[in-house]
């Protein structure tokens, strides 16, 4: 299973637009983090025959979206937030033990605009980083979620230079 996660696109969705576009036939699933909701409802109107799952972040004011989220892809269970209620902005603690506490696999998160991809004992703890609005890359950054038939998962940060490029950060 392959899942596409995106995170605050802050109303600019072309980046996003052009990675469906680019990945379309090849993902199961899009994940988005947060800021900004209405991103999600604009691309699920495109893009019908994917599986979109959202929750609202910090600037997401009137949304219905739940701040967290508990699924289960490809028989992992996958925590969904934006970050900003765990404090992300301080340190990933919070998050690593709420992630264990909820019993999940991984935990994904947004808000700090930056790419993350590290484990808190055995839960993957990964951010995409922004698609619109990147502030440790050059670019900006998604996620690609690769859950295999063996149980096995991993997370890849892509970046992403316009008109369909995307190449690997190798940088953790």
């Amino acid at each position: 299973m392959k899942v596409l996660v995106i995170s605050d696109t802050h109303r600019y969705i072309k980046n996003a637009e052009e990675l469906l576009k680019t990945y379309r036939g090849s993902i199961d699933t899009v994940i988005h983090l947060g800021d900004m909701v209405n991103d999600v409802k604009r691309l699920e109107i495109k893009y019908r025959n994917i599986k979109f799952y959202n929750v609202a972040g910090n600037n997401d004011y009137d949304s219905e979206a739940p701040f967290e989220m508990l699924v289960t892809l490809g028989g992992k269970r996958i925590l969904l937030t934006h970050g900003h209620r765990q404090r992300v902005n301080y340190g990933l603690l919070s998050l690593g033990l709420w992630a264990e506490e909820k019993e999940a696999d991984a935990v994904l998160f947004g808000h700090i605009h930056s790419p993350v991809r590290e484990y808190f004992n055995s839960v993957l703890i990964c951010n995409p980083g922004s698609l619109s609005l990147p502030r440790s890359t050059d670019n900006p950054t998604f996620g690609i979620l690769d859950i295999g038939i063996d149980g096995s998962m991993d997370f890849t940060v892509m970046e992403y230079s316009g008109n369909g490029n995307v190449k690997r950060l190798d940088f953790f």
